[in-house]
């Protein structure tokens, strides 16, 4: 049945529309002046973010120019113009562009993009009144130019006295001159926000005008439609009934869908989390047996290459009617991503489970694509977990098991399964921030006598492989730092330990760095290695920078903060862009192997031990590296140690910056 609704006679018709039109006018004039008015009293304040950043800037760049230049003079006296002195004297040179041109903008109200502002009689007095510091910012880049531009030591060294008496007063006034900036600049907010509150006012008073006027009288005249549409509204009701009905069957069959995956129709991960907690329940509760056995075609990526994405969706396709076959009907089979599969094996022995885990793997093993001409083999590699193995009560636990089973088949050369053992799950777990304490027969570090538990945690071996001498722990060690082992010192005891970090290679792979705590109990060595990521902590009141949180959020340089574990505790934003993390936070806490390419990070910890070790001041290292569109460049990353008052080395500053291979081979005379 269609609805019919009768018309309104043309008196309503015209009423409605006229309070309608007048009031939507009202609102729309009102909020053109308002926006006007904002807009007019935005207008000048919108660059004062702008002038605080140059300010700031400048006053950073008069650290930078005093840093520099006593850097510079420190290697005056060398016999050849080292890359690096070359380098310290074209960073003075464009640090003092950049303040000079700074200095004219500040000055001047005349700024690069194009607008003028003018200058308020505090800030024009403090360049050109009694503080003249437009003049004395002159000076002071003048005096650091004149450093970079001289090659005598008495000159230089002259220069330098010179900008030591000017730099912490000029210091102090360019903060002044900041702080005087954001005043005004809060200021104008200020003024913006009492214009704003008018216009709210105005604008309540509008609406309190139209209800009054015009939409009161307007609900007047449609409340006398009200009993002409009761039966419009029972016909209505009945109509959304039905379609109710329908709506229902339709968002069934649409869940449906979202629980499956729409190219193999077997169930999804978000199925998958559902029915395994389901499980696990029962398992704990009815003590009922199950296995998972997670899947991933090996080389995948290669079928794809070679044949193209439509055939790679068959083959995902033909997988799925593979992996439905082979198990029983009470089992179930889900792609969770990708040529990732899960299937979860119900009310089973471990046996049987690992019969029908490798009779998938034989069976798919055989299988022959052919598909659009093409004749090709796979192959499968699989983790399986059994509830009578091993006791977990997380879905999250479950599937990380069997995610790591799975890992460890494609580490030990694919097309075959891994079954998740005690041994495998306690191995991958993280280290906890116990020492782990390892008593050896004498002075030397290659014969163990007693050993933590815990050692599994830590290095992935048991203690009575390393006291068996099934496993020797110095190949445990890191080639690199077998000399740090051959120097622990035979006099050392509990009182004056010897300390360093070490770096050792878990079975499990991968490199990691321990604190390493030595120290002699009679004839014995008793050592205690710590997780160094785990002790992880920033180095604190020990250091001070000048505007440390700003350089660390506006800086463009790869600036970085390490602890004397060789974690890092502060990073720039920007210096992700080298890193395998997505953002500074997961920077912090972590060292270089979790976030480079081995071979990096190996040089990187090789120059940090010589900082260290107070062997030298400063560490550089080049490596190549490729921007996003592929180019060639150089990170040229330097190393300085940070001392507390003691002297003592605490931690160690970095920056790493970008030079492109032409300036990189025009340095090197290449």
């Amino acid at each position: 049945m269609r609805l019919s609704q009768e018309t309104p006679d043309a008196s309503l018709k015209k009423a409605i529309t006229s309070r309608y039109v007048l009031a939507v006018t009202l609102m729309g004039v009102l909020a053109t002046i308002s926006l006007t008015i904002l807009f007019l009293a935005l207008k000048g304040s919108q660059h004062t973010a702008y002038i605080v950043n140059i300010s700031g800037k400048q006053r950073m760049l008069s650290q930078l120019l005093a840093l520099d230049a006593h850097r510079y003079y420190q290697v005056s006296g060398e016999d050849s113009d080292t890359f690096y002195r070359q380098n310290l004297r074209q960073s003075i040179l464009d640090n003092a562009a950049q303040m000079i041109a700074a200095n004219e903008q500040l000055s001047s109200g005349h700024f690069e993009s194009g607008y003028q502002v003018e200058l308020s009689p505090i800030i024009y007095d403090m360049y050109f009144g009694q503080t003249q510091l437009y003049q004395r910012v002159k000076e002071y880049a003048g005096l650091a130019r004149s450093i970079a531009e001289s090659t005598q030591p008495m000159k230089i060294a002259a220069a330098l006295d010179q900008m030591n008496v000017l730099s912490d007063d000029l210091l102090s006034d360019l903060n002044r001159l900041v702080d005087q900036y954001q005043l005004e600049g809060e200021q104008k907010l200020q003024f913006v926000t009492v214009l704003e509150v008018i216009a709210w006012f105005i604008a309540i008073i509008t609406l309190l005008l139209e209800v009054i006027f015009i939409f009161q009288p307007l609900r007047r005249e449609v409340l006398k439609l009200s009993d002409e549409k009761s039966q419009f509204y029972a016909e209505l009701e009945r109509q959304i009934l039905l379609k109710t009905e329908r709506l229902q069957k339709a968002n069934q069959q649409l869940s449906a869908l979202a629980m499956h995956d729409p190219l193999t129709g077997l169930k999804n991960r978000l199925t998958l989390e559902r029915d395994l907690e389901m499980t696990l329940r029962q398992c704990h509760e009815n003590k009922s047996p199950f296995a998972i056995l997670m899947l991933d075609i090996d080389w995948f990526k290669k079928v794809n290459d070679n044949y193209g994405h439509d055939i790679g969706d068959v083959v995902l396709k033909q997988v799925a009617k593979i992996l439905t076959a082979s198990v029983r009907q009470g089992d179930a089979v889900y792609r969770i991503g990708g040529e990732e599969f899960i299937i979860i094996l119900n009310r089973l022995s471990y046996r049987d489970a690992s019969h029908i885990a490798r009779k998938i793997l034989l069976r798919f093993e055989q299988h022959e694509f052919d598909i659009d001409g093409h004749q090709f083999h796979n192959t499968l590699s699989g983790g399986l977990y059994h509830s009578s193995i091993l006791k977990l009560l997380s879905v999250k636990d479950a599937l990380k098991a069997v995610d790591n089973a799975l890992y460890e088949s494609k580490q030990q050369g694919r097309n075959r399964i891994t079954e998740v053992s005690k041994r495998l799950h306690d191995a991958i777990r993280p280290s906890g921030p116990a020492f782990t304490r390892i008593l050896f027969e004498d002075l030397r570090f290659d014969r163990p006598r007693k050993v933590d538990a815990d050692i599994l945690t830590l290095l992935g071996v048991s203690r009575e492989q390393l006291v068996s001498g099934e496993v020797a722990l110095k190949s445990l060690v890191h080639p690199d730092d077998f000399d740090v082992i051959e120097s622990i010192p035979t006099d050392c005891s509990e009182t004056a330990p010897f300390v360093t970090t070490l770096r050792m290679l878990p079975q499990g792979g991968g490199v990691i760095i321990v604190r390493l705590e030595a120290y002699r109990v009679g004839n014995r060595l008793q050592v205690l290695l710590q997780d160094s990521t785990r002790l992880a902590s920033a180095v604190g009141d020990d250091l001070l920078l000048h505007n440390f949180n700003a350089m660390m959020e506006n800086t463009n340089d790869y600036i970085y903060f390490k602890d004397r574990n060789h974690v890092f505790t502060a990073a720039s934003k920007t210096l992700v862009e080298l890193t395998s993390v997505d953002s500074r936070e997961e920077l912090i806490g972590k060292i270089d192997y979790q976030v480079f390419e081995r071979a990096y990070a190996d040089e990187y910890y090789k120059l940090e031990k010589q900082v260290f070790s107070g062997e030298i001041e400063v560490a550089r290292d080049l490596q190549p590296t490729l921007d996003n569109e592929g180019n060639k460049g150089w990170v040229d990353n330097r190393k300085y140690p940070i001392r507390n008052e003691e002297g003592e080395i605490i931690g160690l500053f970095g920056i790493a910056r970008i030079i492109s291979d032409i300036q990189y081979r025009a340095e090197n005379g290449e």
